[in-house]
């Protein structure tokens, strides 16, 4: 979603609290709850607002911002957040700052879908521009920051970006699954 206002809104929808028209208790991807910065970048803005997950465990949201070539992520603990909370950490970028684009083991060329396993704390995001979908190591011991990515799949090793046919490689992925099964 590419739209004109990037931001998430996080409200209380506990059953025995919710009520008609709830005000937002949080703002994340704007600086403010009446702001609309477009293209906005730094620890409180989503230049854009792609797909996002939730790890309930551990009480964070992983936003893809496909326009900075980052996952931003966001502790959305109810002891812990505030009305416009800084990310805790961005994957894709070395600093909040940066929105270069990359292939390696630490960048994306545009992060667009995302998937969370729950059971070994795996961040899968699928990058079209180069042609994979990279695999982090997001326990809350081992998220940063500008983080490496622990495997690839579609390319033989984190440099390549080759669109390809095969058993071993990917063109442009886009959605992701999961089978928990196998």
């Amino acid at each position: 979603a590419w739209g004109a206002n990037p931001r998430i809104l996080i409200f209380d929808v506990h059953p025995e609290r919710m009520v008609n028209g709830p005000e937002a208790l949080a703002v994340l991807g704007q600086p403010g709850f009446t702001t609309r910065e477009l293209g906005g970048i730094g620890p409180k803005r989503l230049g854009s607002r792609g797909s996002t997950v939730l790890d309930e465990r551990h009480q964070r949201l992983f936003v893809a911002d496909g326009v900075n070539r980052r996952i931003m992520v966001w502790d959305v603990h109810p002891d812990r957040l505030t009305e416009t909370p800084d990310a805790m950490a961005v994957i894709g970028q070395g600093n909040f700052f940066t929105k270069d684009r990359q292939s390696g083991q630490a960048g994306f060329g545009n992060p667009s879908s995302l998937y969370y396993d729950i059971s070994t704390d795996r961040l899968f995001i699928s990058d079209a521009v180069n042609n994979r979908i990279l695999v982090f190591d997001v326990s809350p011991e081992s998220l940063k920051t500008g983080m490496d990515a622990s495997r690839v799949i579609g390319q033989q090793e984190f440099n390549a970006s080759d669109p390809g046919l095969g058993p071993d490689r990917l063109n442009r992925p886009g959605s992701l699954r999961y089978d928990h099964a196998n």
